[in-house]
């Protein structure tokens, strides 16, 4: 079983797209910190959310939003501009919960936190 969960902040704007088959996917890119003081890094990771979902997540996805996500983890291998092989992570969201906001007047808080929102690819919303 491939479970991998994290906290982070989205780093630009969700955007939703439309598949050629007409399926709505909205993508962002997650910032998660690991490690601590000077060895601290971090690690980025590509994140998508797939179906009527991704319409109505997608707007609560703004730049700078914290998020909590849980899904399968993959990665991609490809050639750089200079040549060089290149990684990245990718991750199909299962489910997503909101943490503090983007620093809005509010004290960091914005209408969607704190909550959860339990993806079921049964429910039709």
């Amino acid at each position: 079983m491939n479970t991998f969960s994290c906290e982070g902040r989205i780093v630009q704007n969700a955007e939703l797209r439309q598949t050629n088959s007409g399926d709505a996917l909205s993508n962002f890119r997650l910032a998660s910190n690991v490690g601590f003081g000077e060895k601290q890094t971090t690690l980025w990771i590509d994140c998508t959310i797939w179906g009527k979902r991704a319409q109505t997540l997608n707007p609560m996805l703004p730049k700078g939003q914290q998020v909590f996500v849980n899904g399968e983890l993959s990665e991609r291998v490809y050639q750089k501009k200079d040549g060089t092989e290149g990684r990245s992570l990718s991750l199909r969201v299962n489910d997503l919960s909101f943490g503090k906001g983007t620093g809005d007047a509010n004290g960091g808080q914005n209408q969607h936190n704190p909550s959860k929102v339990e993806i079921d690819d049964d429910i039709p919303f």
